[in-house]
């Protein structure tokens, strides 16, 4: 998905900071917006590679390629959703209530007619030293607003706690302020950052952001190794659900299971090391390699 996934929503939050002012935060106004996400903190991070030699004797890791781009499509999909909520920091709520804020009404300076309004709640009922929030990012033409994202979140901080996106596909289609490449229906993105290992879940019940329908699962830890399960095609049609497990080097392996577009099933396991050079496969009779080289991956 492009950076620019939500034009039309920057053009109406200029439209409104250059109609209210910008920044004028209270305390209070501070705790609502630390409940919104970053969206760099909610990234899949697969190890970068080291730098590449010349040739790999047994080749290079598919898996770890994949792992790469999977990531790299996900992260921009999240950063497109997130888009809907990022203009809020710039912004002075047009209502203040104990435990309620509002932006907007405003006019959507990319689609003439529709207008946006955004809507957070906080709920005094979660645990000690937690603080729940709810929040609506809301769009329409005409009639009732309906939701284009909504979210739920628990804990001090957005980079310290835990929360959902639910963004509804279907209702910016219906209001032709999608993009290409969206996908349809409900997308969901789980996230938890207060504890250890940091866990991301994209649910995608159709394709879209140039990924297939899967739930996508990822954990990184504060060493550095990472696990991360994902989906891909390849030219002939044949699907590849892989588990990943990464070094902090980005040496890794990858236990992938796989389905042919004539039903044909079957698995391997492909090991690398920090250059993504393979460095033991199953896919071919005898297996290439060393398994001692895949003990570090269990």
């Amino acid at each position: 998905m492009r950076s620019d996934s939500r034009p039309w929503l920057f053009a109406a939050a200029l439209a409104a900071a250059v109609a209210q002012g910008c920044g004028n935060y209270s305390n209070d106004d501070v705790a609502f917006i630390s409940a919104i996400p970053h969206g760099a903190a909610l990234h899949v991070a697969v190890p970068a590679l080291q730098s590449q030699p010349p040739v790999c004797a047994n080749g290079t890791a598919d898996t770890f390629v994949q792992a790469r781009a999977t990531g790299a499509s996900i992260n921009a999909g999240l950063d497109g959703m997130l888009a809907l909520v990022d203009f809020v920091r710039g912004l002075d709520p047009t209502v203040r209530e104990p435990d309620r804020r509002v932006w907007g009404p405003f006019p959507d300076g990319k689609h003439p007619g529709v207008e946006i309004e955004v809507i957070m709640v906080r709920r005094p009922d979660a645990a000690p030293g937690q603080t729940r929030f709810l929040y609506a990012f809301e769009a329409r033409r005409a009639g009732p607003f309906i939701p284009i994202l909504e979210g739920t979140f628990l804990g001090a901080s957005a980079e310290n706690g835990s929360g959902v996106l639910e963004v509804h596909f279907d209702n910016s289609h219906a209001l032709a302020i999608d993009n290409p490449g969206d996908p349809l229906g409900l997308v969901d993105f789980f996230y938890d950052l207060a504890s250890e290992p940091r866990t991301l879940s994209l649910q995608l019940n159709g394709d879209g952001f140039g990924l297939a329908a899967f739930a996508y699962q990822y954990a990184g830890y504060a060493d550095g190794h990472a696990l991360f399960d994902f989906v891909f095609s390849d030219a002939s049609a044949t699907r590849y659900f892989v588990a990943t497990k990464f070094a902090a080097s980005s040496a890794g392996r990858a236990d992938v299971q796989y389905r042919t577009s004539a039903g044909a099933t079957g698995s391997f396991v492909e090991c690398w090391d920090a250059f993504a050079c393979i460095t033991y496969a199953t896919q071919s009779n005898p297996p290439v390699g060393s398994l001692a080289l895949c003990t570090l991956f269990p």
